[in-house]
Protein backbone atom coordinates (compact mmCIF):
# COMPACT_ATOMS: atom_id res chain seq x y z
CA UNK A 1 0.00 0.00 0.00
CA UNK A 2 1.47 3.37 -0.98
CA UNK A 3 1.87 6.16 1.62
CA UNK A 4 -1.02 8.23 0.24
CA UNK A 5 -3.45 5.30 0.36
CA UNK A 6 -2.29 4.48 3.90
CA UNK A 7 -2.88 8.10 4.96
CA UNK A 8 -6.38 8.11 3.46
CA UNK A 9 -7.23 4.83 5.20
CA UNK A 10 -6.08 6.27 8.53
CA UNK A 11 -8.18 9.40 8.03
CA UNK A 12 -11.25 7.34 7.17
CA UNK A 13 -10.74 5.20 10.26
CA UNK A 14 -10.37 8.29 12.41
CA UNK A 15 -13.53 9.81 10.98
CA UNK A 16 -15.45 6.60 11.59
CA UNK A 17 -14.26 6.50 15.19
CA UNK A 18 -15.25 10.13 15.74
CA UNK A 19 -18.75 9.48 14.40
CA UNK A 20 -19.49 7.13 17.30
CA UNK A 21 -21.98 4.26 17.22
CA UNK A 22 -24.44 4.12 14.35
CA UNK A 23 -28.00 5.24 15.17
CA UNK A 24 -30.60 2.54 15.64
CA UNK A 25 -32.40 1.22 12.57
CA UNK A 26 -35.31 3.63 12.10
CA UNK A 27 -37.74 1.06 10.70
CA UNK A 28 -40.24 -0.07 13.35
CA UNK A 29 -40.58 -3.82 13.90
CA UNK A 30 -43.89 -5.52 13.23
CA UNK A 31 -46.32 -4.42 15.93
CA UNK A 32 -43.87 -1.88 17.43
CA UNK A 33 -45.19 1.63 18.10
CA UNK A 34 -43.87 4.30 15.79
CA UNK A 35 -44.05 7.99 15.00
CA UNK A 36 -44.40 9.43 11.52
CA UNK A 37 -42.51 12.45 10.23
CA UNK A 38 -43.05 14.20 6.92
CA UNK A 39 -40.56 15.91 4.62
CA UNK A 40 -42.13 18.41 2.22
CA UNK A 41 -40.34 19.77 -0.84
CA UNK A 42 -41.23 23.45 -1.07
CA UNK A 43 -38.90 24.26 -3.93
CA UNK A 44 -35.65 25.76 -2.62
CA UNK A 45 -36.32 24.41 0.84
CA UNK A 46 -37.59 21.19 2.42
CA UNK A 47 -39.56 21.34 5.66
CA UNK A 48 -39.71 18.77 8.47
CA UNK A 49 -43.13 18.09 9.98
CA UNK A 50 -43.57 16.47 13.40
CA UNK A 51 -46.78 15.58 15.18
CA UNK A 52 -46.69 17.73 18.31
CA UNK A 53 -48.08 14.93 20.50
CA UNK A 54 -45.23 12.62 19.43
CA UNK A 55 -42.44 14.91 20.67
CA UNK A 56 -40.79 13.20 23.69
CA UNK A 57 -41.20 14.97 27.05
CA UNK A 58 -38.50 17.56 27.65
CA UNK A 59 -37.67 17.96 23.96
CA UNK A 60 -38.44 21.12 21.95
CA UNK A 61 -40.04 23.09 24.81
CA UNK A 62 -40.69 25.88 22.29
CA UNK A 63 -43.59 23.73 21.05
CA UNK A 64 -45.60 25.10 23.98
CA UNK A 65 -45.72 28.42 22.08
CA UNK A 66 -48.15 26.64 19.73
CA UNK A 67 -50.77 25.15 22.06
CA UNK A 68 -53.35 24.67 19.30
CA UNK A 69 -50.97 22.93 16.90
CA UNK A 70 -51.51 19.34 15.82
CA UNK A 71 -48.25 19.41 13.83
CA UNK A 72 -45.18 21.62 13.71
CA UNK A 73 -43.31 22.38 10.51
CA UNK A 74 -39.64 23.19 11.16
CA UNK A 75 -36.93 24.60 8.94
CA UNK A 76 -33.44 25.97 9.53
CA UNK A 77 -31.61 28.67 7.60
CA UNK A 78 -29.54 31.84 7.41
CA UNK A 79 -30.56 34.50 9.96
CA UNK A 80 -31.01 37.40 7.54
CA UNK A 81 -31.91 35.57 4.33
CA UNK A 82 -34.53 33.31 5.90
CA UNK A 83 -36.30 36.10 7.76
CA UNK A 84 -36.36 38.42 4.76
CA UNK A 85 -39.41 38.36 2.54
CA UNK A 86 -37.32 39.63 -0.38
CA UNK A 87 -33.64 38.82 0.32
CA UNK A 88 -32.15 40.22 -2.90
CA UNK A 89 -28.72 39.54 -4.36
CA UNK A 90 -26.58 40.76 -1.45
CA UNK A 91 -28.26 38.62 1.22
CA UNK A 92 -28.21 35.66 -1.15
CA UNK A 93 -24.46 35.96 -1.77
CA UNK A 94 -23.72 36.60 1.92
CA UNK A 95 -25.71 33.55 2.97
CA UNK A 96 -23.98 31.35 0.39
CA UNK A 97 -20.36 32.38 0.80
CA UNK A 98 -19.96 33.59 4.40
CA UNK A 99 -20.70 31.33 7.39
CA UNK A 100 -23.55 33.21 9.04
CA UNK A 101 -25.81 32.95 12.08
CA UNK A 102 -28.93 30.83 11.73
CA UNK A 103 -32.56 30.69 12.77
CA UNK A 104 -35.25 28.04 13.05
CA UNK A 105 -38.66 28.65 11.52
CA UNK A 106 -41.48 26.91 13.38
CA UNK A 107 -45.02 26.91 12.00
CA UNK A 108 -48.20 25.67 13.62
CA UNK A 109 -50.45 23.32 11.65
CA UNK A 110 -53.93 22.59 12.94
CA UNK A 111 -56.21 19.79 11.79
CA UNK A 112 -55.86 18.18 8.36
CA UNK A 113 -52.54 19.07 6.77
CA UNK A 114 -53.27 17.75 3.27
CA UNK A 115 -54.62 21.07 1.99
CA UNK A 116 -51.70 22.96 3.49
CA UNK A 117 -49.26 21.18 1.16
CA UNK A 118 -51.46 20.59 -1.88
CA UNK A 119 -49.29 20.53 -4.98
CA UNK A 120 -46.04 19.83 -3.09
CA UNK A 121 -44.13 16.57 -3.07
CA UNK A 122 -43.99 15.08 0.39
CA UNK A 123 -42.55 11.90 1.87
CA UNK A 124 -43.74 10.13 5.03
CA UNK A 125 -41.19 8.28 7.15
CA UNK A 126 -42.13 5.98 10.04
CA UNK A 127 -39.62 5.72 12.90
CA UNK A 128 -39.41 3.38 15.88
CA UNK A 129 -39.34 5.15 19.28
CA UNK A 130 -35.56 5.24 19.80
CA UNK A 131 -34.70 6.59 16.33
CA UNK A 132 -37.51 9.13 16.59
CA UNK A 133 -36.05 10.31 19.90
CA UNK A 134 -32.69 10.70 18.11
CA UNK A 135 -34.29 12.86 15.44
CA UNK A 136 -36.24 14.91 17.99
CA UNK A 137 -33.06 15.38 20.04
CA UNK A 138 -31.23 16.74 16.99
CA UNK A 139 -34.01 19.27 16.41
CA UNK A 140 -34.06 20.15 20.11
CA UNK A 141 -30.30 20.84 20.13
CA UNK A 142 -30.68 23.11 17.13
CA UNK A 143 -32.39 25.79 19.25
CA UNK A 144 -29.92 28.32 20.69
CA UNK A 145 -31.11 28.74 24.28
CA UNK A 146 -27.90 30.06 25.89
CA UNK A 147 -28.69 28.43 29.23
CA UNK A 148 -32.39 29.36 29.28
CA UNK A 149 -35.16 26.79 29.46
CA UNK A 150 -36.55 27.90 26.10
CA UNK A 151 -35.32 29.96 23.17
CA UNK A 152 -37.24 33.24 22.82
CA UNK A 153 -38.86 34.01 19.45
CA UNK A 154 -36.92 36.62 17.48
CA UNK A 155 -39.70 37.55 15.09
CA UNK A 156 -42.85 36.46 13.27
CA UNK A 157 -42.56 33.71 10.68
CA UNK A 158 -43.65 33.58 7.08
CA UNK A 159 -47.17 32.27 7.72
CA UNK A 160 -49.84 33.00 10.26
CA UNK A 161 -49.02 31.14 13.46
CA UNK A 162 -45.29 30.79 12.76
CA UNK A 163 -42.20 32.23 14.47
CA UNK A 164 -38.45 32.43 14.10
CA UNK A 165 -36.09 31.28 16.88
CA UNK A 166 -32.32 31.67 17.30
CA UNK A 167 -30.52 28.53 16.21
CA UNK A 168 -27.18 26.81 16.62
CA UNK A 169 -24.87 26.26 13.67
CA UNK A 170 -23.55 28.42 10.85
CA UNK A 171 -25.24 28.57 7.47
CA UNK A 172 -23.21 28.48 4.23
CA UNK A 173 -23.40 26.91 0.80
CA UNK A 174 -22.09 23.56 2.08
CA UNK A 175 -24.45 23.50 5.08
CA UNK A 176 -27.86 24.68 3.98
CA UNK A 177 -31.40 24.25 5.21
CA UNK A 178 -31.57 20.94 3.36
CA UNK A 179 -28.28 19.78 4.88
CA UNK A 180 -29.68 20.55 8.34
CA UNK A 181 -32.73 18.42 7.61
CA UNK A 182 -30.53 15.60 6.32
CA UNK A 183 -28.70 15.78 9.67
CA UNK A 184 -32.00 15.34 11.50
CA UNK A 185 -32.81 12.26 9.45
CA UNK A 186 -29.31 10.87 9.98
CA UNK A 187 -29.82 11.32 13.74
CA UNK A 188 -32.96 9.21 13.29
CA UNK A 189 -30.98 6.39 11.69
CA UNK A 190 -31.50 7.04 7.99
CA UNK A 191 -28.32 6.56 5.94
CA UNK A 192 -27.20 9.90 4.57
CA UNK A 193 -24.27 10.71 2.34
CA UNK A 194 -21.14 12.30 3.80
CA UNK A 195 -21.83 15.09 1.32
CA UNK A 196 -24.81 17.09 2.51
CA UNK A 197 -27.60 17.77 0.01
CA UNK A 198 -27.62 21.39 -1.11
CA UNK A 199 -31.00 21.38 -2.83
CA UNK A 200 -34.37 20.07 -1.71
CA UNK A 201 -34.51 17.84 -4.79
CA UNK A 202 -31.23 16.17 -3.77
CA UNK A 203 -32.60 15.52 -0.28
CA UNK A 204 -35.86 14.09 -1.59
CA UNK A 205 -34.02 11.78 -3.98
CA UNK A 206 -31.98 10.43 -1.05
CA UNK A 207 -34.96 9.61 1.16
CA UNK A 208 -37.49 8.50 -1.46
CA UNK A 209 -36.51 4.81 -1.09
CA UNK A 210 -37.44 4.96 2.61
CA UNK A 211 -40.95 6.36 2.10
CA UNK A 212 -43.54 4.64 4.29
CA UNK A 213 -46.26 5.35 1.72
CA UNK A 214 -46.18 6.25 -1.97
CA UNK A 215 -44.93 9.81 -2.56
CA UNK A 216 -47.89 12.07 -3.29
CA UNK A 217 -50.46 9.99 -1.41
CA UNK A 218 -52.89 11.86 0.80
CA UNK A 219 -51.53 13.10 4.08
CA UNK A 220 -53.46 11.84 7.12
Amino acid sequence: MNPLARLLLCLLSLCSACMGPSPANPVPAQGEPYASVYVVNQGKHAGLILRRADIPPGFIPESSDFPEADYLELGWGDWDYYQSGDPGLWLTLKAAFWPTASVLHVASIEGDIAARYAGYEWIRLDLAPQPFAGLAGYVDRSFARHGAARAPPVGPGHYGGSRFYPANGKFHIFHTCNGWLAGALAAGGYPMSWFEPITADQLMATIRPFAASPPGASLP
